[in-house]
């Protein structure tokens, strides 16, 4: 099929390919560029972006994370410097959650507000450290994340779960409106690190969360 050639001809090509993140969500499809998450709906076929969320370029965007709710109405992007955003279908910020926070064992306080500001054309920008590349005294990338269905209790939150590079998972409530606070839903966070010292994968069906390495 071309040889040698061939083969390194097709490896220098996805060395070249851009390192983006999509995810599907009801009827919507996000795409995570380089410097902006975009929305889609099959409404034009898909062809221009429904809405737009402006993000500074990513020091390694192969670590970015995206996950949708069920219901579609919480989109979650993880960069990587660990920091999570909670995005309501429209692409407006509801909550900032700091690897400092959502990795914390502390379930008592909230989240501090989010920080995004307005760029010159008028969209969301990513907070101070929310693209940066991750260095030796950044924190360690989150591996995986998503929502489980709505809590059981409360129809007003998302769970979301996040899978952290040291082996542990770690559940939050994700309200859907910003004026609500999200809180951590089980304190200590769930180590998996006595079954496994490297988990790298989370499979969620519908009543529960699962982690396979």
């Amino acid at each position: 099929l071309g040889g040698w050639q061939r083969a390194l001809a097709h490896e220098a090509l996805l060395r070249r390919l851009p390192e983006w993140r999509l995810a599907a969500g009801g009827r919507a499809l996000a795409l995570w560029k380089d410097d902006e998450l975009l929305l889609f709906t099959p409404r034009d076929n898909f062809t221009a972006p429904f809405a737009s969320w402006r993000t500074p370029p990513d020091g390694a965007p192969h670590l970015r994370l995206l996950a949708w709710n069920a219901e579609g109405t919480l989109l979650a992007a993880a960069s990587s410097s660990s920091r999570v955003y909670i995005l309501d279908a429209r692409l407006r910020l509801l909550h900032e959650l700091p690897h400092e926070w959502w990795a914390s064992d502390d379930a008592s306080s909230p989240p501090p507000a989010p920080t995004a500001a307005r760029s010159a054309a008028g969209l969301p920008s990513f907070g101070a450290g929310g693209g940066a590349a991750t260095s030796a005294s950044s924190p360690l990338p989150a591996v995986a994340l998503a929502f489980l269905n709505g809590m059981d209790d409360d129809a007003s939150s998302s769970e979301l779960v996040i899978l952290s590079a040291s082996c542990c998972l770690h559940r939050v409530a994700v309200p859907l409106m910003s004026t609500a606070h999200p809180h951590h839903v089980a304190a200590p966070p769930l180590d998996l690190s006595p079954h496994h010292d490297l988990v790298s994968a989370l499979a969620v069906a519908r009543t529960a969360a699962s982690a396979a390495s």
